[in-house]
């Protein structure tokens, strides 16, 4: 039987020579984007398909950005007049 060592293999830190932490900054600002232009919904899934993918789902960096943004994306479509 073949056995392969995981431990060897290089974890990556890039995709298409672009790093994950710029993807997230780019999956993120678009999220917030949608949300400004009233694409709430859309919006949302940008923003649970940057939760849900493996590269930032066990990192907890990632993850607080991740929050943060959930949080922006909410705050915007909050009646302000309300706060007063």
């Amino acid at each position: 039987m073949c056995q392969v060592n995981i431990d060897s293999a290089p974890v990556p830190q890039d995709y298409h020579g672009i790093p994950f932490q710029t993807w997230l900054d780019i999956f993120l600002e678009y999220a917030l984007f949608l949300a400004q232009d009233g694409n709430l919904a859309f919006s949302y899934d940008v923003i649970a398909g940057a939760r849900d993918a493996n590269v930032f789902y066990h990192s907890p960096d990632p993850l607080l950005l991740i929050y943060v943004c959930w949080f922006c994306r909410s705050w915007l479509y909050i009646p302000h007049e309300s706060l007063d």
